[in-house]
């Protein structure tokens, strides 16, 4: 059962990583951004998510252009409400109160309108829930933060073969975040050590330094 304990561990986890690649590789510096506590991600193909973590727990909205859920793909009009079906009231509020709408505008026909393709929320207990079956979520856009739902062990190896990483660079991911790492709270900040920052090669631009310190880690 994925928890929003998971994802924010493994939203912290992937921009841990991210800032190492970002030092390779800086030619698309906003795929993985921090505006406070919500968490961004985009991909080329226009694939984008807005997570937004608050005490409330976490609130997520994706837009996918290949998703059949979107304008482009639905036989009748499309509207925005039928994707937060079941929202429960606070996150319906929290979504408007902290504008995270505005991350999700696309041009529909001329227009910049918000449109959300899949959407998710935390239960009470902390298990992430949506108004589709989980795979569907997956399906429509939630695939943006599929590895960061996974064991940070498995999450670092991926995220590490994606950017081309070494395994010495995602094992300081895997000890930051995992194994003991993982009785601490899941919003703990953490503080890396120097040889562990030389490991991950990272350069400390304004673009690395805004990505880190809305992930909680310090340098």
């Amino acid at each position: 059962m994925a928890t929003v304990d998971q994802l924010r561990r493994g939203a912290r986890l992937h921009s841990l990583l991210f800032a190492a690649h970002l030092a390779r590789s800086p030619e698309r510096p906003y795929d993985v951004t921090w505006e406070g506590l919500r968490y961004r991600r985009s991909e080329r193909d226009g694939t984008r998510g807005a997570i937004s973590f608050s005490k409330l727990g976490v609130v997520a909205l994706f837009y996918d252009p290949k998703s059949k859920e979107g304008p482009l793909e639905l036989k009748k009009a499309y509207k925005l409400d039928a994707q937060l079906k079941g929202m429960p009231p606070q996150f319906a509020q929290h979504l408007k109160r902290e504008s995270v709408f505005d991350a999700m505008d696309v041009d529909v026909g001329g227009t910049l309108a918000p449109v959300v393709t899949a959407t998710f929320w935390s239960e009470r207990d902390g298990s992430l829930k949506g108004p589709k079956p989980w795979e569907k979520i997956v399906e429509d856009g939630g695939h943006l933060v599929a590895t960061e739902l996974l064991a940070p062990e498995e999450a670092a190896d991926a995220f590490a073969q994606k950017y081309g990483l070494s395994s010495a660079q995602a094992d300081v991911a895997k000890r930051v975040f995992g194994g003991k790492a993982m009785a601490e709270p899941s919003n703990a900040k953490v503080t890396l050590a120097e040889a562990d920052r030389l490991t991950l090669g990272i350069l400390v631009t304004p673009v690395v330094r805004e990505l880190l310190e809305g992930a909680g880690i310090n340098l």
